[in-house]
């Protein structure tokens, strides 16, 4: 609760600047972990002792850095799980017949098969506690089969991919980051006399409702648009620019 903690929003607008620059993402948190670090040791909120513990007397070390690994493990686990399903998936052919199967029954154009990407993308999300592991699911088995036939760019259906899965997924209750977000806040108010929203707000946060309607207005638009021509002959690329 004090004010000299905004500075660390410098990290955030360094791992920002960094990746609008073409830098790497993995280069750009770095950069952006380094910077945090740096600042918070500065304004003195952070110790060198915070960072790393040495060996306790029950023979484990702890500190933020070894927080952090720890906290994302049972993600990367889970992902190598998720991983070896869709190998499974892929293998089988059933995903290559429900795409056949979706694209004969109501998909026909480019336009359509954006909205169907923007809204599958949601609906996996909401059953599924991390975000991550609805992308890898649906990127390389379902997104990319079907942005493939229908002309859109890769660089474009990543981005409704990942963009929509951090729409809804950020409003419910029962997802892991509202649960942060309601316990930091929680904590914080109980502390300082303060009075804290009930985590149903969190269905109301402008960010993840505005990114929706911007998905949805891209895609029935086109706006932003570009038609891959990598690899494609004359008559693809005409087909795909009347889909």
């Amino acid at each position: 609760m004090s004010p000299t903690c905004l500075l660390l929003l410098l990290a955030f607008g360094i791992v920002i600047v960094a990746s609008l620059l073409g830098r790497h993402i993995i280069e750009s948190l770095t950069w952006g972990i380094a910077a945090a670090i740096v600042i918070g040791l500065a304004i003195a909120r952070l110790s060198l002792s915070d960072l790393l513990h040495p060996v306790t007397t029950g023979g484990m070390s702890s500190g933020l850095l070894e927080n952090g690994v720890s906290g994302v493990t049972g993600v990367i686990i889970f992902i190598l799980f998720i991983l070896g399903v869709i190998q499974l998936v892929m293998e089988s052919g059933i995903m290559e017949d429900i795409v056949n199967w979706v694209q004969k029954t109501f998909i026909k154009t480019a336009r359509q098969a954006e909205i169907t990407i923007i809204a599958s993308t949601v609906l996996i999300t909401i059953p599924i506690s991390a975000n991550v592991p609805a992308e890898v699911l649906l990127g390389t088995t379902f997104v990319k089969p079907l942005s493939q036939r229908f002309g859109i760019a890769p660089e474009r259906a990543a981005d409704l991919l990942c963009c929509s899965a951090c729409t809804i997924f950020y409003m419910l209750p029962w997802h892991i980051v509202c649960a942060l977000w309601f316990n930091t806040v929680s904590h914080a108010a109980a502390e300082y006399g303060l009075v804290s929203p009930p985590i149903t707000s969190a269905l109301l946060m402008p960010y993840a409702w505005a990114l929706l309607l911007v998905l949805f207005l891209s895609a029935i638009t086109g706006w932003q648009k570009r038609i891959p021509t990598q690899g494609l002959s004359s008559k693809e690329q005409n087909d795909a620019v009347s889909r």
